[in-house]
């Protein structure tokens, strides 16, 4: 009888097949379903403990497939080649597929715990199925070509890899590192389909390194695999990711400087993987149902789709604990319509739902109850290996909204903050070039409305924006202004390098600890005694010392191509609703009325969700209309 670790001799090809097709269904003791094409188990097993995929090779084999796996030296043996060719090309995958005997399928059955709980047992091909030509191999006598030669045995991962698994952390569920969770994140495979769920629900998914540590090696791997076409994000519970786990970082602080070095080596780990995520060659979805926060915000914001719901409700309220928008921060909100982004990271205030979408954070927005079933058809979707990621995204951005099921009726863009009334007032307190002291004199002038133009509405928002400025950590606003003033330059490698030495200067400040302790840690809340106290007690020389220094951070993607891994807008803005700079431009070219504008956009972008709706607001607030019906931008 073969032993787990005999098992283990799978998966070790150097190239796996591009596609699951010769994973069959099991059906009945006699064999496989006739042309099956299923993953067995959703092809995620446990023997023994240690994770495992196992696929089976159906029946209708072609002739010339059996013909080729002879040819090369193998019968239908444990160790058989199975080849997906394309008509009229010359490419062509070869992969291992495992072929149980009666007995090890009995043994994985009674030990597989997916297997057993959906009490499908996993059947054999016949009597020849493992050939014992093959399992000599281990013992230096190779039944198989030199380059397919099975070595030292290795734990297959969840998802078929088009080589051996070659870190450790791919291995099995076990945590790598002292105190890491073991299952505070899932991963799964389905098809083509990648998902990643953050599996920390009464922590509202915080991340901490143990998830980061789990992801980083998945991301790589699947980056690699030529079975992984798509990757989602999604977390368990009620949130997506709250943030990261700051409570634990101010708790290591007060350690003195041991502690505030983890903090930073865990800040360095958070950044290595938002730029993976932002510089990733497959396609990444980040599912933004529920809480999008902080740490959550560096795992979505750089994604090429990111999907909002009725649940979601985005905030970056680090200047709140005495830190910084960071993230990528940097980047994102500089790069945001008009002075948003700035008014998001001085305040911390919450957008919630179509609003996450109208302003440009989320690309789709769908109903909650729309997601599983777009996940089942992202499984499905199928791409040709010469596919550009440009063509892949254009098929994937279609399948979305053909899941969008309209907006809410009552959210129309004008009738929002970010647009209306309160859009032009955040625009003008928080304009390009204002210091904070500008913006809070702006502030306090439309609050006082001595020329009575103000609405009442953004009367009241200016009185209530001012004083939560003011209740802010004085050293992280100033901060923060000034990081978002510089980062509207940055490039987005360069950007997590220099975020990461302002956090590392944060994690020696007293704001910080007094922040999150003040917040989240105290029970009661208590008010924080932020040190310097008030603003105009914060220097520009306290202000210089956090971006002092140079950059030491070490980023994972850094052999790709110049315009992926360090660009300075994303490049796949297209994807979301039209920026406000595009739809002025467009104006300001061609001279058009709003009747056309809006129908440039709405064919460009494909009968986009929301297109129209966003167009109109922008040019109802950014545009005067002639009698003719000409559009002119105001000045």
């Amino acid at each position: 009888m073969f032993t787990a670790q005999e098992l283990r001799l799978t998966l070790v090809a150097e190239r796996m097949l591009h596609r699951v097709d010769a994973v069959a269904r099991a059906q009945g003791a006699g064999g496989l379903e006739e042309g099956a094409s299923e993953r067995h188990g959703g092809g995620d097993h446990l023997v023994n403990g240690e994770r495992m995929e196992i696929y089976y090779r159906p029946r209708n084999t072609s002739a010339k497939q059996k013909r080729k796996v002879d040819e090369m030296g193998e019968g239908e043996g444990d160790a058989a080649r199975f080849a997906r060719r394309r008509d009229n090309e010359t490419m062509m995958d070869w992969g291992y597929r495992f072929l149980a005997t009666s007995r090890e399928a009995s043994k994985h059955a009674a030990n597989c715990q997916p297997c057993a709980a959906r009490r499908r047992p996993i059947f054999p091909i016949g009597k020849e199925a493992a050939s014992i030509r093959t399992l000599r191999s281990r013992g230096g006598g190779s039944a198989v070509s030199g380059r397919f030669a099975a070595g030292t045995p290795r734990v297959p991962s969840a998802m078929p890899l088009r080589a051996k698994i070659t870190n450790p952390a791919m291995a099995g569920p076990a945590s790598r590192a002292p105190g890491d969770e073991p299952n505070d994140v899932l991963f799964n495979s389905n098809y083509g389909l990648r998902t990643i769920t953050l599996n920390r629900p009464q922590k509202l998914n915080s991340l901490n390194g143990s998830m980061a540590r789990k992801i980083i090696p998945r991301l790589q791997e699947w980056s690699k695999s030529q079975l992984a076409n798509v990757v989602v994000v999604k977390g368990e519970g009620r949130a997506l990711c709250a943030g990261g786990d700051v409570a634990a970082l101010a708790l290591q602080n007060k350690e003195g400087p041991e502690g505030q070095q983890k903090s930073k080596d865990y800040f360095a780990l958070e950044y290595k993987l938002d730029h993976m995520i932002a510089s990733y060659t497959k396609p990444y979805i980040a599912y933004m149902d529920g809480i999008t926060m902080g740490g959550g915000v560096g795992l979505s914001l750089h994604a090429p789709f990111r999907i909002a719901t009725e649940k979601t409700v985005f905030a970056m309220p680090e200047t709140n604990i005495g830190f910084f928008p960071d993230v990528g921060g940097s980047f994102f909100l500089p790069r945001m319509d008009g002075q948003m982004g700035t008014y998001l990271a001085l305040t911390s205030e919450q957008l919630k739902g179509v609003d996450v979408f109208w302003s440009g954070i989320a690309t789709h927005y769908l109903h909650s109850s729309s997601l599983p079933d777009l996940e089942t058809r992202l499984a499905e979707l199928q791409f040709k290996d010469y596919d550009s990621l440009q063509q892949r995204l254009q098929v994937i951005n279609s399948t979305i909204e053909e899941f969008c099921t309209g907006v809410p009726h009552d959210r129309h863009p004008s009738n929002s903050i970010v647009g209306g009334d309160l859009r032009v007032a955040i625009d003008y307190a928080f304009q390009n070039n204002s210091t904070i002291d500008q913006i809070l004199e702006a502030l306090q002038g439309l609050t006082e409305n001595k020329g009575n133009t103000a609405p009442p509405s953004v009367i009241d928002w200016a009185a209530k924006t001012r004083k939560t400025i003011l209740s802010r950590s004085p050293t992280s606003v100033r901060v923060a202004l000034r990081q978002l003033r510089e980062g509207a330059t940055w490039d987005i490698a360069e950007t997590f390098r220099k975020e990461h030495v302002i956090a590392s200067r944060f994690m020696e400040h007293p704001d910080f600890v007094e922040g999150v302790s003040a917040l989240l840690i105290n029970k009661p809340k208590t008010t924080p005694q932020w040190k310097p106290k008030s603003l105009d007690k914060v220097t520009d020389a306290d202000v210089d010392a956090f971006f002092a220094g140079q950059p030491s951070l070490e980023l994972l993607n850094t052999e790709g191509k110049a315009e992926e891994i360090r660009y300075k807008d994303y490049p796949h803005a297209w994807t979301g609703l039209p920026r406000e700079r595009e739809v002025l431009g467009h104006v300001n070219r061609n001279r058009c009325t709003m009747k056309e504008a809006v129908e440039f956009f709405v064919q460009h972008s494909g009968g986009k969700q929301g297109v129209k709706e966003k167009v109109e607001e922008i040019l109802r607030r950014k545009a005067d209309e002639s009698e003719s019906g000409a559009l002119t931008l105001k000045r």
